[in-house]
């Protein structure tokens, strides 16, 4: 998982009304109007919240007739763990090999105040 994958996630994350999804999905799938119900916010809200989710790749939808019931993705949730429990390992490039140039000045450059 790159890193930009790892920022995705977390952005996902980092609000507590999607964890609070997380949470209800991982029990059972469910549609927008009973996650609207459990957490009394509204509609509009849980399918803004439910779409960062999918775009992060946390939430699947299913249609089951006129309904889309959610549930979570228990496999990319677990490569998630598995790309935190390895940060902040080696990628196959550096940052720095990453911005050309800037991996050519020397470490001392730092000490006197130099980018």
């Amino acid at each position: 998982m790159n890193r930009q994958e790892l920022a995705r996630l977390h952005k996902a994350l980092s609000v507590p009304v999607r964890l609070e999804i997380l949470d209800l999905i991982a029990e059972r799938p469910l549609c927008v109007n009973a996650i609207t119900g459990f957490l009394r916010i509204s509609q509009p809200a849980v399918s803004q919240h439910l779409a960062v989710l999918r775009q992060a790749g946390l939430v699947r939808g299913h249609k089951s007739g006129y309904m889309v019931h959610y549930s979570l993705d228990r496999a990319r949730l677990q490569e998630f763990r598995q790309a935190m429990t390895a940060f902040p390992g080696r990628p196959t490039t550096s940052p720095l090999e990453e911005i050309g140039e800037a991996a050519n000045v020397p470490s001392s450059a730092c000490a006197k105040g130099e980018p």
